[in-house]
């Protein structure tokens, strides 16, 4: 599924862009790896590709929602 999506989001249709982005980010809710495992390394030229950027860009704001109350559970000392 995950290449699936990856498609998509090369596509040059933009709707079918939109969903194939959809499409990852709710796979990398289920299991980040595997979409990383698929996603293109992050660096700065890939980076320079719109589609990518904003999918690295959602993937960390995804991550730090899943770690921000933990971080926030261990900043308070009883």
């Amino acid at each position: 599924m995950a290449e699936f999506g990856l498609s998509a989001v090369n596509h040059a249709s933009g709707p079918v862009r939109k969903a194939g982005e959809r499409l990852l980010l709710r796979l990398y809710e289920i299991n980040p790896k595997s979409v990383r495992k698929i996603m293109p390394p992050e660096n700065d030229q890939n980076r320079k590709n719109m589609n990518y950027k904003n999918l690295y860009d959602d993937f960390k704001s995804l991550d730090s929602a899943q770690n921000g109350p933990q971080d926030l559970d261990k900043s308070i000392k009883h």
